[in-house]
């Protein structure tokens, strides 16, 4: 993630910590367009690995759910891997402040570092840096085949129905 991401993160400031960024919460990588949709909307894509089944991954999943920024969530699939992506709309306020170049004043700097803690490289912007100009333009890949995925999914069903029918059969032996 680039340092304008980690900047943004901070300030959209909806409760996101930097766990829901972390590889056990299935976290891929943030994108400013998505080509297989493509809006005119100002928008951030937050992609997440949907195979990852963590405890760290149900929460991030639940603010994402409450989150009032998120417009559309999805899934793509990209290289046989199923990403979960949201789509979370960018304030006026806060799209100008990015396009223009990000200002980075003491109380957003202890911002960072309080979120992201011991990273260097945002101890380093911070300790060094007062404003990014950085092309942090990125989109989300593009979807692959979706038929092995959309397999997979039905066997997973499949297992998910036998493994309930087992469970019953279990109860009416032991009455």
């Amino acid at each position: 993630m680039s340092i304008s991401e980690k900047i943004i993160v901070v300030l959209f400031d909806c409760g996101f910590d930097r766990k829901d960024f972390s590889k056990e919460s299935g976290f891929i990588d943030i994108y400013t367009i998505d080509p297989d949709l493509p809006c005119g909307d100002h928008a951030l894509y937050f992609a997440y690995d949907s195979n990852t089944y963590t405890e760290q991954s149900i929460i991030t999943h639940r603010k994402f759910s409450t989150n009032p920024y998120v417009i559309k969530t999805y899934t793509k699939i990209v290289e046989k891997t199923p990403y979960c992506i949201y789509k979370l709309y960018i304030p006026p306020t806060l799209f100008k402040r990015v396009e223009l170049g990000l200002y980075v004043d003491d109380d957003l700097k202890s911002k960072l570092l309080d979120f992201w803690k011991d990273d260097a490289e945002i101890r380093h912007f911070v300790f060094n840096s007062h404003t990014v100009h950085q092309e942090w333009f990125k989109c989300v890949p593009e979807e692959t085949d979706t038929s092995l995925y959309l397999e997979s999914r039905k066997l997973a069903e499949e297992m998910w129905l036998n493994s309930i029918t087992v469970e019953k059969q279990k109860k009416v032996d032991v009455s």
